[in-house]
């Protein structure tokens, strides 16, 4: 078959079926022309693309009511996902956390700080020739030998005036106390000089020999015709009454017009020489307190003047605690002949343990350390993890209660803190500590024995705010857990913790931070501002004088705005600390067979204690032993942690949106892509020149 000129093989584009193609004039430089893109473009585009579930229903539904539908569906889970997202996105910014609590074992842990203090702050007999000479004299008085032999002898003075009511046993040992009133007779009162169980001599009270209250004899409290202390109607010496030549019935304090057989605390019927309790009518021979009716005893103080409160400057406005309820207490309104009158200040001390007494003594750092009880005879025995150690091993300072205390294990002047390998009663620190008691001042200290307190070993020490008391005669062991606790610090703790103190009350060189010490040291830098005293020796400054009224308003105020929490001390707790739970248990000790073994070892090491220690009562009421040891070696990690990450709150806030919006991170990139493409039309030629009339060529 022929094929004819100009046939031509191929697809013929004009025949019927096929679009006319258009011919381009390329020579001419014709191109092809580009459509527009409108908004719906964009729209539409987006709706096929989009991998969210809810936005493309809407776009791309072909009904109307469909894509109402659809809409409605989506605004109410993106409702329901604002609320929750907000609430979740509230908790995180709330700086939550959660508490982690551990149990971490080791093969060693650092060994805990252990203080020990006398519960005897002053020896009396480092008082005698001090400003506390006549509390040691009010106390019962001190004899020179300082062998403590005074203490033994039943023939001195001191055991006829303040032990002749002690039993002691045939066996040569002491025996139990008995307190009594009144002598060698069954009968319970008797007016005036007969025997009496409230009376004869020697007697406690009443009576007509030597006697506490009343009485013919000697007395602390009444008369009679010795030495009396408070009372009269006696011919013999006495404190404060009677008719002798102290306090007594001479022209001071005694006979005359005041404190004596005159109108006041004298020889009237109260206290005095009188037939109750005494020679006279009540008590003694006058009628309250001295010779005439009710005496001047309980007649107020005149130096206090309710103006003071708007006139006294306190360093601050008071106008601040117009609502703050301030009464000053006259508890410390003393009539004495200064500081040194402690004759005066016993007399009229109206606390029931004499601690008023106690509050005014306020010694020095430097009269604590001359005057207290020395590591070389308060520390006799010392063994760590069956190891000897001694008294050089601990760190002395002073407290203002204990007077001089000790730690073992500090970790000042970069000394190493000792670790531990073992648990068990066995093992620890084991110290043997003798107290003193015949040094004991009783105004001073009601109880004795030592007090503990275990802390670590660079934080300072709070005796008598944290601590054990171990009681003489007995083997005290204290099992110690230790419990680390760190927290978050920062927007995670309210009130904020703090890791170095900063901005915080405390300061100090060799103390770690803790929030008791930072309180303490913030009452007393209040009181030195506004006061211009001190009370404790943890700040250095003048002290407080109890017969300074001004300085005592200053204060009682000072201390109850600190105690209503109206002062700013701002004292968080430490962001890091290690805490030492206790438990504790006792026995007798040492044991009467163990006793004299025990003083064979005493005796070689300080004569002192060998002297005191005469039998295993006198080594019960003056020693101590004490064990301090880990129960395990672990320690209990208890850790604050963020209760929310940055992961957390995404994955939180993302799973709420898939499960409300269907949309993941993706998606929010396809949305942010729409947006930015929108802007751009809007703002290009695009949506401009769309609405463009063009004239036509």
């Amino acid at each position: 078959m022929s094929v004819g000129h100009g046939a031509h093989f191929g697809t013929d584009h004009s025949l019927p079926g096929y679009p006319e193609k258009k011919q381009l004039d390329v020579e001419n430089g014709d191109e092809p022309a580009k459509k527009k893109t409108t908004l719906m473009d964009l729209v539409n585009e987006f709706g096929d693309s989009s991998t969210a579930h809810g936005i493309p229903r809407i776009i791309t539904s072909d009904h109307w009511w469909a894509k109402l539908f659809w809409l409605l569906v989506s605004c109410g889970l993106a409702a329901v996902f604002g609320i929750q997202g907000y609430g979740l996105l509230s908790d995180f910014f709330s700086w939550p956390y959660n508490t982690k609590i551990d149990v971490i074992s080791k093969s060693e842990v650092a060994f805990p700080a252990v203080t020990v203090c006398n519960m005897n702050r002053m020896k009396r007999s480092q008082l005698v020739g001090t400003r506390f000479q006549g509390i040691v004299d009010v106390d019962g008085g001190f004899d020179l030998d300082s062998d403590y032999s005074w203490f033994w002898d039943f023939s001195s003075d001191f055991y006829n005036d303040w032990y002749s009511d002690w039993d002691w046993s045939s066996s040569g040992g002491h025996g139990a106390r008995k307190k009594r009133l009144g002598g060698h007779s069954s009968s319970s009162v008797a007016p005036g000089g007969g025997p009496s169980s409230v009376g004869p001599p020697p007697s406690s009270v009443g009576g007509g020999g030597p006697s506490s209250i009343g009485g013919g004899g000697p007395s602390s409290l009444g008369g009679g015709g010795g030495p009396s202390s408070l009372g009269g109607g006696g011919g013999g010496p006495s404190s404060l009454g009677g008719g002798g030549p102290s306090y007594g019935g001479g022209p001071s304090y005694g006979g005359g017009p005041s404190y004596g057989g005159g109108p006041s605390y004298g020889g009237g019927s109260l206290y005095g020489g009188g037939s109750f309790y005494g020679g006279g009518s009540l008590y003694g021979g006058g009628s309250f307190y001295g010779g005439g009716p009710y005496g001047s005893y309980y007649a107020p103080m005149e130096w206090w003047d309710a103006s003071w409160y708007d006139a006294f400057d306190f360093g601050f406005e008071f106008q601040e605690y117009e609502s703050f309820q301030f009464e000053f207490d006259d508890y410390y309104n003393w009539d004495v002949d200064g500081e040194s009158d402690w004759d005066g200040f016993y007399a009229q001390s109206k606390s029931d343990d004499y601690s008023d007494i106690a509050d005014i003594a306020n010694p020095t750092r430097e009269e604590l350390e001359l005057f207290g009880h020395k590591a070389e005879d308060f520390i006799l025995q010392c063994t760590f993890d069956k190891r000897g150690c001694n008294y050089t091993d601990f760190r002395q300072f002073q407290n203002n209660q204990y007077g001089n205390c000790y730690t073992f294990n500090h970790a000042f002047d970069n000394a190493t803190v000792r670790e531990t390998t073992k648990s068990g009663a066995q093992y620890g620190l084991h110290v043997t500590l003798f107290i003193e008691q015949p040094e004991y001042v009783g105004i001073f200290s009601p109880e004795s024995g030592v007090r503990v307190s275990i802390h670590s070993a660079d934080v300072q020490p709070s005796p008598q705010d944290i601590g054990i008391t171990a009681t003489t005669g007995m083997a005290t062991s204290i099992g110690v857990r230790a419990s680390k606790i760190e927290r978050l610090g920062g927007k995670y703790t309210k009130p904020r913790c703090t890791f170095d103190g900063a901005d915080t009350a405390f300061s100090h060189e060799e103390f770690a931070y803790s929030a008791l010490a930072c309180r303490r040291q913030c009452l007393q830098n209040e009181l030195q501002d506004r006061c211009g005293c001190v009370t404790d020796v943890v700040v250095e400054g003048e002290k407080c004088s109890y017969l300074n009224s001004t300085q005592q308003r200053c204060r009682q105020l000072t201390e109850q705005l600190y105690n209503d929490d109206k002062v700013d001390c701002y004292c968080p707790d430490a962001c890091d600390e290690v805490v030492f739970p206790t438990a504790v248990s006792s026995a007798l000790w040492p044991s009467e067979k163990y006793e004299q073994h025990l003083y064979n070892r005493i005796s070689q090491q300080n004569e002192r204690a060998a002297r005191t220690l005469q039998d295993v009562e006198s080594t019960r009421k003056n020693v101590v032993r004490l064990r301090v040891y880990f129960e395990e070696l672990n320690y209990q990690l208890i850790e604050q942690q963020e209760a929310w990450s940055i992961e957390g709150i995404s994955g939180a806030v993302g799973g709420l949106m898939g499960l409300y919006l269907g949309i993941s991170a993706v998606s929010v990139l396809e949305i942010l892509i729409f947006l930015i493409k929108l802007l751009a039309y809007i703002f290009s030629c695009g949506y401009l020149c769309s609405n463009k009339v063009h004239p036509e060529p």
